[in-house]
């Protein structure tokens, strides 16, 4: 094989993997779904061809394949989870130091929130999450980042008023 013929793609940019993470979203329900009669392998190579056509249309560096497409959501699932399970594990150690990045302050709040026919978690009832995630563990997981989130969100806001509360204390006592 020549070296012509083994070059390199660039590299994925954010508004491919934008574009991937949505459709995905878009179409968990056919893509993560055990084959029956109403989903057929047909259908989901159909969804993944659909969603390569999406971002082919959106790139003008390069066309991606399907089965190009399929492997770097696999892999960036999997080094999601891996990040996720670290961070998990770095948690529960003993010792001293600062506490582990989170995997949600690498992921971009709008891929987070405001997910197009999404559930709210912080809205949602209890029963409507567990029949929605019941059948799809990715699905789940994503909802356990987005619930660890919105904690640390509402963590952080608390902090920042208490903050607010001693500067104002101080400011009063001392005439700061």
């Amino acid at each position: 094989m020549s070296l012509e013929s083994k070059k390199r793609k660039p590299n994925w940019t954010d508004d491919e993997m934008k574009i991937l993470t949505s459709c995905v979203i878009e179409n968990k329900d056919v893509l993560f779904a055990k084959l029956s009669a109403s989903v057929t392998n047909e259908k989901k190579k159909a969804v993944w061809e659909d969603i390569a056509k999406q971002i082919n249309s959106s790139s003008a560096l390069c066309k991606r394949e399907t089965a190009e497409i399929k492997k770097k959501w696999k892999d960036a699932r999997s080094i999601v989870k891996k990040k996720e399970a670290s961070r998990k594990y770095q948690t529960k150690r003993t010792g001293g130091g600062p506490p582990p990045e989170s995997i949600l302050s690498i992921i971009p709040d709008k891929l987070i929130s405001r997910i197009d026919g999404g559930v709210d978690t912080a809205f949602a009832s209890n029963s409507e999450t567990s029949t929605n995630t019941a059948s799809d563990p990715d699905a789940e997981f994503i909802l356990n980042l987005i619930g660890v989130k919105e904690r640390r969100v509402i963590a952080e806001e608390r902090k920042a008023d208490a903050l607010e509360r001693i500067a104002a204390a101080f400011e009063n006592k001392f005439g700061i």
